[in-house]
This record gives C-alpha cells, structure tokens and sequence, in this order.
C-alpha cells in the first residue's frame, strides 16, 4: 500500500479510521505500514480521531522489548443508528451502535397496508421509547437505515409501484426518516437488507451469496464480490415474479399469471389452506400450524419449497453462489420449506454449481432486516469521504463559535 502515496496525496483522518476498522484494532506500526502515513501525520490523524470521539486508546500490545505499543480501536458507541424493517404484515426498528450491533428492538404485526403515515408514525414512537430505555439521545444519531417490501428505486429512496403497498407508490420514505430524526437515511428493498445483515454477519469470509425472503411475499437479495447487487434500476433479485409451470396458472399481485409467488407466497398459501377449511391468516399462521405437525400445512410448505427450488435452481445455475440463505416467516420454527428448497437445488442445478453449495436457514431470524439496514447505513456514514466531510464541518463550526 505505500506504493500508492509515492503518487497520490498521504491518507486522510477518514481513510486512518477505515485501516483501523478493518483491522479491527490496531497499532501505530501497523497503521503506518497500511497507510503510509510518516509518524508526525498518522499521530496528527490519530488525535483528530480521538478529538471526536471516534477512535480509542485501548490497552497495549505485547512488548517485544521496550515501552509496550499503543493500541487503538474505533469507538463504535461514538454514535447510535436505528435499523427499520417494515414488512407486508409486521414491522420491526432496532437501536444499534455503529458497528450495526443491535442494542434493543421492538417488533409488531402492522399491515404495510395501513399506509405511509400510520406505519412511519408508528416507526417513530418505537425508535423514541427505545433511545429513551438506552439513555441514547436523538441528537447522538448518525442515521437511519430502513428496509420494505417493495420495488426500490435506491438513489431516490422511493417504493416504485409495489404491488403489496398500496398508498406508498413514489412516497418520499428516505427523505421523510432524514428530516424527521436529522440525519442521514437510506432506503432499501426488504430482501437486499436481509442479504446485507446475513453476509456480514455470517458469511464475510466468502463473496457470493442468495438470501431469500419467504414470507408473505417471495424476494431474493443478491451479496455479488461483497456487495449488494441492485441491478441497472433496483429491480436485480426479483425472484417471486419468475414464472413456474406445472402448477396452475394463479393470478398474481404483479399483473402476470404463473408467479413464483403467486404459487409459493404465504398469501397464496393462506389462499389455498383457506380453501381447504384451515383458519389460517397470515403466512407465520402456516408455518405455525406446520410446525404443530398440521398435515395440510406441512405438504403445502414442502411444495412451495420445491416451486422455489425451481426458480433458484435457474439463479444458482446462472449465478453459482457459495450459499442460499432462506429467513422470512414461513421458514421459522420447521424445516419443510427449506427440505423442499434444497431437494429441487441440488436435483436440477450443475454439479460444479451445487459441489460447494450451503442452502441453510438464517442465523439472524427476524432480526435479518433491521442488523441489515443499521449495516447500510454505517457503511454510508463511515466512508472515508463522509468521515472527513464531518470532521470538516465540525471544524467550520468549531471556527465560527469562536470568531
């Protein structure tokens, strides 16, 4: 890395802060060689760091003879962010630090349906009761990462035409949570924060992976070289619009006939054990009623885990991730979704696609989206160029209190 200073300008606070981050701790040697960085800067960068809080002196290193070296680590309790995770029938926020680790949450069932003010709003006061339980005040936030069930247009931080939300099409969700706590947000689709949270908290060692969201809806995000793979508008993943043969031709919420989900959704599910004389309303009904041993409910969940297996048999084919993780409500507490799933993958995907292949469950659970919206964001707020853009402003208005 010090090849790259004999021709570009020495690293700045921000780029020491992302050394120190990925290495999770480290001292003033270390960084230097990572940097490049002479002493007398890395040490100016490193009180500037330490000024605002974001970086800590936490111990020492072994000696190997002499003054025993200086360790430093990012203050991850610098500031807080909230993670949200608004689904088709239930909603979650979390409070994390800024490592996205979770601090408190809270969940409830909460039809998207009733629409961006009665949601957000209910958004809002779960996010202040618990900062106010966590000592955390709104003013130590840095910003706000959320997650829906719908199409997303990234850069806009809007919902395009969501078939599953009504009164949301073109809401201004990004810039709303923005204004509304005072910092920066992001918005996302429900499945892509879910491959986030799920990649970085089990699976960072590796570069490829599918998370399928098997709820209500069916979604897929896509982790491609270790990053969120959104496509040329947003739309990459969209796995529950594939069309399946075999099964009928259900109409779906899309417009088309022959979905994915529209055959192995919990909507459709709910519709067809319905029909079948079950009392079952949402999807997380069915896999309750599967996971009390209900027959109906076990063989509608294995052959929905097999239409999925078809469609990702396709995506592994073309895609050949090292793992398929599958979270959402109808995949908690049985394992017949999944049985279904991994049976179709590994009958009618390559031989060198599945050789390697994990098709696990998450380990996150319903916590999947809200770990990873509080990741989208950190990793937006804590790039070198916001670091030093905020360190920036700090000393513009250090500058003007005192003038």
């Amino acid at each position: 890395m010090n090849g790259r200073y004999l021709h570009s300008a020495p690293a700045t606070a921000g780029e020491l802060l992302q050394a120190i981050r990925a290495a999770d701790g480290a001292t003033r040697a270390v960084l230097a060689a990572r940097t490049g960085l002479p002493r007398a800067a890395l040490n100016q960068r490193l009180a500037l760091l330490s000024r605002h809080g974001l970086v800590v002196a936490d111990g020492h290193e072994r000696s190997t003879g002499g003054r025993p070296p200086a360790h430093f680590s990012f203050n991850v309790r610098a500031g807080a962010v909230l993670g949200i995770d608004i689904g088709i029938t239930a909603a979650r926020v979390g409070v994390a630090d800024l490592a996205g680790s979770i601090l408190g949450d809270r969940a409830a069932a909460l039809p998207v349906q009733e629409g961006p003010d009665v949601v957000l709003g209910w958004v809002v006061r779960q996010a202040e009761e618990l900062l106010q339980e966590l000592g955390i005040a709104e003013s130590e936030l840095w910003g706000v990462g959320a997650g829906v069930p719908g199409p997303v247009e990234f850069e806009q931080g809007r919902v395009v035409n969501p078939p599953m939300m009504p009164g949301w099409q073109q809401h201004p969700i990004r810039d709303w949570l923005s204004q509304r706590f005072g910092c920066p947000a992001v918005v996302d689709k429900d499945a892509n924060i879910m491959a986030l949270g799920e990649y970085r908290s089990s699976w960072s060692h590796l570069r490829h992976i599918l998370f399928v969201k098997a709820g209500t809806g069916i979604g897929c995000g896509i982790i491609a070289d270790g990053r969120v793979h959104r496509g040329a508008n947003g739309a990459a993943g969209d796995i529950g619009h594939i069309q399946v043969n075999g099964y009928g031709d259900p109409p779906c919420t899309c417009g088309n006939t022959g979905c994915v989900e529209a055959t192995a959704g919990g909507w459709a599910l709910v519709r067809d054990l319905q029909a079948q004389g079950l009392r079952v309303r949402t999807a997380a009904d069915v896999a309750k009623l599967a996971s009390r041993g209900e027959r109906r409910a076990l063989h509608a969940l294995r052959q929905a885990g097999r239409v999925l297996g078809e469609a990702l048999s396709d995506a592994v084919n073309f895609f050949n991730p090292a793992v398929v993780a599958l979270g959402g409500s109808l995949v908690q507490d049985q394992g017949e979704l999944l049985a279904g799933t991994r049976e179709v993958v590994y009958q009618r995907s390559l031989t060198l696609a599945t050789r390697d292949l994990q098709v696990v469950t998450s380990s996150l659970g319903f916590r999947a989206g809200i770990v990873g919206a509080a990741r989208l964001i950190t990793e937006r707020i804590l790039t070198p160029h916001a670091v030093d853009k905020m360190l920036s402003s700090a000393a513009d208005s250090a500058s003007a209190t005192h003038s």
